[in-house]
Parts: structure tokens; sequence; C-alpha cells
């Protein structure tokens, strides 16, 4: 199984870096936003260095979640096309494919991640706007969670992509993430919305849980225990989605 499935995870990988005009345009745009707002310390009213900083934290997750969503363009068209019939006819046949299809998504997300972050350092750097190294902590720390967080995104549009279309799949997992946000401000509410979110945070994913941007911007880091816990709850969270997504596909009659 493990063998089948690091072969599926090449596969993936190899398949969502075939567009690499997408990939490209989005390291490029965020590594770019990042030196231009760089460039407008005097107009900014001394807010330049908070303002790349914020550029960078943001940027590196939104390339995180839009590396991930590729997942959900691979299985309905290899779905569709029937690639890999002959792997599902092998006992672990489905679990592999699964597997696979998220360690080569998340992978491909990772890698793209470390370039922004890289990119998004060697200006701060170039700037002078580092200082010391409480922002390189924090700002990390930021993207180790919102890549749990990616990995959750990457689990939820996998389960979707197979009984859902590509555009349903990516409205769907657009409406959770949305939600998984502000489970925090929803449920301290008014007491009826309250009372849903409650409910909800054990049904959706708590990304306001893997959410430290704006603690990154301010150089605050978190303890080890909470970066540890948070990022045990979000893998959590995708090996139950994934365990969910193998029963719904091994009852799927393809």
């Amino acid at each position: 199984m493990i063998e089948d499935a690091m072969i599926i995870a090449g596969d993936a990988y190899r398949d969502a870096t075939k567009r690499k005009g997408v990939v490209y345009f989005l390291l490029g745009i965020a590594i770019l936003q990042v030196g231009v707002f760089s460039l407008y310390e005097e107009i900014s009213l001394g807010v330049a260095d908070k303002l790349v900083k914020d550029a960078a934290v943001g940027m590196l997750s939104l390339v995180g979640i839009l590396s991930g969503l590729t997942v959900i363009f691979q299985v309905p068209r290899e779905l569709r096309e029937r690639t890999a019939m002959t792997l599902f006819a092998k006992p672990l046949g489905r679990e592999a494919y699964l597997l696979g299809k998220m360690i080569g998504v998340s992978g491909l997300a990772l890698r793209n991640m470390i370039v922004v972050a890289l990119g998004s350092l060697f200006i701060l750097n170039t700037q002078g706007q580092l200082g010391d190294s409480s922002f390189v902590r924090s700002f990390f720390e930021s993207g180790l969670l919102s890549f749990v967080g990616v990995i959750d995104i990457v689990a939820i549009a996998l389960l979707l992509s197979i009984f859902l279309s590509e555009g349903v799949s990516i409205i769907v997992t657009a409406v959770i993430f949305v939600f998984g946000n502000a489970l925090y401000m929803l449920a301290n509410s008014s007491a009826g919305v309250a009372s849903v979110a409650t409910i909800a945070k054990y049904i959706l994913p708590n990304f306001y849980l893997l959410d430290i941007k704006t603690e990154a911007v301010a150089e605050l880091s978190y303890s080890p225990e909470y970066i540890g816990l948070s990022s045990a709850y979000g893998l959590s969270y995708a090996v139950m989605i994934m365990a969910l997504s193998v029963i719904i596909f091994k009852k799927r009659d393809l």
C-alpha cells in the first residue's frame, strides 16, 4: 500500500506542477507584492514595516491554500478518465490512491510555501526590516500552523472531490474555510448563533486555532506547547477526514 501511495503521490505532485503558469504566477505575485510594499516607506506613514510583514505572512498562507486546492481538479478528472482503475482493483488500492493524493498535493503546497517564505525573508532582510530574529521565529510558527491548515483543506477538498464536481467542491471548501475561521467569533455572538457555532465546532475544522498571522506580524511568539497541540489538532482532523474519505470512496461504484 505504501509503495502504491508514494507512486500516486509522485504522480499527483507532477500533475500539479504541470500547471506551471499558475504556480509561478502565484509565487511571483507573492514575492513581488512583498517587494513593492517595501518600497513605500515614506508614503505609508512609517508603517511599511508592518505592511510588508503582513503581506509576507498573508501570501504564505494564500499560496499554500491555492496549491492545496489543485487536488480538486485531479480526482474528478482521473475518475472520469478511469486512469487509476488498475490500482483500484487491488485490496488496498483506493486507500493508497487517497493517501497518495494527500501526500503529493501537500508536498506541492509545502514546496511553494517554502519558496515564498524564503523569498519574503530575503526581501525583508535586504530592506533591513528583519531586525532581530523575533519576527523570523513568529513567521515560521505562523507558517507551520498555516501548513497544518493547508493539510486540513487538502483532506476536505479530497473528500468533496470524490462525489462532487470541481466547481461545487471549490465552493463548498471555501464555505467550510470561511466558517472554520469564524467559529470563535460566532461562538461569542448572540445566543442562537453561538449555539449553532458550538455544534458546528465539532464538525468543522477550527481554522481560527491555526491562525496566528496577526501575532506573527506583531512579532509575538507562542509557546511550543500551543504550537504542538494546535498542530496535533489539525493533523488529527485531517486523519479523521481521510478515514471518512476512505469509507465513502470504498462504497462508491466505479
